[in-house]
């Protein structure tokens, strides 16, 4: 703690030393000044430095002691020294206050040497505003510039040549900062020196432009400095579907105006086509009007906008019409020019095969005509893609090259029911197993305008009963004997001996029960038991010993079926796959094993 008595028998002994050694005291003077330049105190706190409340000094009297040690300064801003009484500090620099106490210690000493070092410096805080990745209130080091405080709130979020720098100080004009030459030289005299309430604000430099037309959000807006085209309609939300972005202009305030490739200026490598904006500039994004008209066999005949920037091929066109109607002549479009030019387009090359060089490219007004075809076949059914095609002119079309072209049958495709109608609407058989699968030519006939191939699903042989696999089971036709059915169905589930076979086929609408002998059949005794099935066939196993009836007539499936008792004749007809839309459910009749015949509601 620092003394507050002196008495006046030092104060002579003081003035007498000095009167004595006046040189002594210059001297010890300059080395303490030398030595306080190099002391860690010196090298962490700035002489300019100003001081604040609960600030901590250090004041050095030399040969006294009694007047040195360390002080707080008050919130007042003053500082209480023994001898020199109150000193105010705040505001002012160490070496203003030195030279404060020193003045007031002349009243009472000869050529006091007094030092003031900041031993401990007070939180200094300063607020960064702006453009800046974390904007906030900041402690400061002793000593800190510019570049520091700029560094602690994260730095430019901006380009340096697009920020604008200004720093604001209590009691004093507005400083302005210039940024590149402090940021490219910390130690320049620009990278002024931070100050406790300082506040640092960086904007971002912006020209005011207008964006106009066919963008999303037309108006007023201020983009920085260095944007172009591109950034002013993103600003805007984007360019409208109908924008013509290849004819953008912009309106400058002296009357001229600059012509933009949006499209271009988007390419890579094309940046510099991206015009920057300048101060009262105008974009302005005009609506595309290039069109083309289809008209004839599609959907929709009428007008196809041409996206700006971008080509339109005769089948996308096609395609936003609506698409080809059946009865289109594919082969026979055309594309009429302006100029009155007529250009032939094949368009079955173009959308069915897929060949890109009959798929023209449009220009604006161009009329696209799809006639109505006369030379076509339709193929229907259990194939992969049903639909029409285009007899060539000249060229004739046969029952397989039909079908190459829908991509083939399907896998229940019923091969040997296959028909083809005529335009007079006659029908003949064709039977697609001997031609595609055994190979022969005859039946593979050239077919004609309006002729409609039908490939029917095939039924299926149905297996019930006795079996391990109940279900239907699918065949080719001509190769599917009872024995490989069986076996496909998982082989019976009782002895032979003990089974019932019986196969129900529909004959020129009605059913037709064929028996054979299980036990027969699977020893291999009897090879006429092992029946050649066909397609839509019933086969049911059932045992010998259990009762049986036989349902015929109108319904899905007829054939014998085991009953139990119990089983009333609805629960049959149901087993039998139920009843057909023509069943006359009023008048279902039993015939039972005596001959007697019951008619049933």
């Amino acid at each position: 703690m620092m003394q507050t008595i002196t008495t006046e028998k030092d104060r002579l002994q003081v003035l007498d030393f000095n009167a004595i050694k006046p040189r002594f005291w210059a001297f010890l003077g300059l080395f303490l000044c030398i030595l306080s330049a190099f002391s860690p105190l010196r090298a962490q706190s700035a002489t300019d430095e100003l001081l604040m409340a609960e600030d901590v000094l250090t004041v050095t009297v030399l040969d006294h002691p009694e007047f040195s040690g360390d002080v707080t300064v008050a919130t007042n801003g003053k500082i209480q020294l023994p001898l020199a009484g109150a000193i105010v500090a705040s505001g002012k620099t160490v070496n203003q206050v030195a030279a404060d106490i020193r003045k007031a210690l002349l009243r009472e000493l000869r050529n006091p040497q007094v030092t003031v070092a900041l031993k401990q410096a007070h939180a200094r805080r300063v607020v960064v505003s702006g453009a800046v990745t974390k904007p906030g209130i900041y402690d400061i080091k002793p000593g800190w510039r510019i570049t520091e405080v700029l560094a602690a709130a994260g730095g430019l979020t901006v380009r340096t040549e697009l920020a604008a720098a200004t720093l604001n100080r209590a009691k004093q004009k507005t400083i302005t900062l210039d940024l590149p030459r402090l940021l490219a030289n910390g130690n320049d005299q620009a990278n002024l020196r931070v100050k406790a309430e300082d506040v640092l604000h960086v904007a971002a430099r912006t020209v005011p432009i207008s964006v106009a037309g066919q963008v999303k959000n037309p108006g007023n807006y201020e983009v920085p400095i260095d944007n172009g085209v591109i950034e002013a309609i993103a600003v805007a939300g984007g360019a409208m579907p109908r924008a013509a972005t290849t004819q953008i202009t912009i309106k400058h305030r002296d009357g001229t105006t600059t012509p933009v490739n949006l499209v271009k200026a988007m390419e890579p490598g094309q940046i510099k086509l991206n015009v920057p904006l300048k101060s009262g500039d105008v974009v302005v994004v005009p609506e595309s009007r290039a069109q083309v008209t289809v008209r004839g066999a599609v959907t929709k005949p009428g007008f196809v906008e041409i996206p700006d920037g971008q080509t339109l091929n005769v089948t996308e066109a096609v395609a936003l019409a609506g698409g080809q109607t059946e009865q289109a002549a594919l082969s026979q479009a055309v594309v009429t020019r302006i100029d009155g030019t007529i250009v032939p387009v094949d368009l079955f090359k173009a959308i069915v095969l897929g060949q890109n060089a009959n798929n023209l490219p449009l220009q604006d007004g161009d009329v696209v005509v799809v006639p109505e075809s006369r030379a076509r076949v339709t193929v229907r059914g259990a194939v992969a893609k049903p639909g029409f095609l285009e007899i060539p002119d000249g060229q004739t079309l046969q029952v397989t090259e039909a079908l190459a072209q829908v991509g083939g049958v399907t896998e229940q495709a019923a091969l040997f029911k296959s028909t083809i109608t005529h335009e007079d609407g006659t029908s003949e058989p064709v039977d697609l197993f001997k031609i595609m699968v055994r190979g022969e030519r005859q039946g593979n006939v050239t077919l004609k305008p309006g002729d409609i191939i039908t490939v029917p699903e095939a039924a299926g042989i149905t297996v019930l009963g006795e079996v391990q696999k109940p279900g239907t089971v699918r065949v080719e036709a001509g190769s599917a004997l009872l024995t490989e059915v069986l076996a496909q169905a998982g082989s019976l589930k009782i002895k032979p001996e003990d089974a019932r076979i019986g196969i129900t086929r529909i004959i020129g609408g009605k059913s037709q029960v064929i028996n054979v002998d299980a036990l027969r059949l699977i020893n291999g005794r009897d090879a006429s038991q092992n029946a050649l099935l066909q397609d839509g066939d019933s086969v049911t196993v059932s045992a010998i010993e259990s009762q049986t009836v036989y349902i015929s007539g109108q319904v899905q499936r007829p054939g014998t079926y085991a009953i139990k008792e119990g089983d009333s004749v609805p629960e049959l007809i149901t087993q039998a796959g139920g009843a057909t839309p023509e069943a006359a459910l009023t008048r279902v009749t039993i015939t039972e094993r005596d001959g007697n015949l019951q008619t049933v509601d």
